[in-house]
């Protein structure tokens, strides 16, 4: 409904939320909080993929073959990191499809929810709880 029109392209504008109680278009408080949790929550699962996926497995150490080595052990029974293959700007249609099969916004829907978020801040609609980073879970 409203998230997709969003993701679709619809800009949060404030003469859809007006300051009465319930406006002609039936967008009352509780509604407007549920559209910031929402885009809350979209904007938390992309820093959550961000920084998992993409900072602890595509970009993080390739191996511990060196400390291996210095413990005595054999480096090549090591398991292969195959996220790792995943690096580089050549790579970027595999990642996206990574993130399509985990439900992350990216590109121009990631965008929309970035904008929509901004607007009901803008808006007085709630505050900057999640700003940096802690998603809460």
């Amino acid at each position: 409904t409203i998230p997709l029109l969003i993701l679709s392209g619809a800009r949060v504008v404030e003469v859809d939320f007006p300051e009465t109680q319930k406006s002609r278009r039936g967008f009352d408080e509780a509604s407007r909080q549920l559209l910031r949790s929402w885009a809350e929550r979209e904007l938390c699962i992309h820093r959550t993929f961000v920084s998992l996926v993409l900072g602890c497995g595509i970009h993080g150490r390739p191996s511990c073959a060196q400390e291996e080595e210095e413990e005595g052990r054999d480096p090549s029974k090591l398991p292969t990191q195959l996220l790792t293959l995943l690096r580089g700007a050549t790579n970027t249609e595999p990642r996206q499809y990574i993130a399509r099969a985990l439900g992350v916004r990216f590109g121009d829907q990631l965008r929309r929810v970035r904008e929509a978020r901004e607007a009901l801040v803008a808006m007085g609609m709630g505050g900057d709880e999640l700003g940096g980073g802690d998603c809460g879970w």
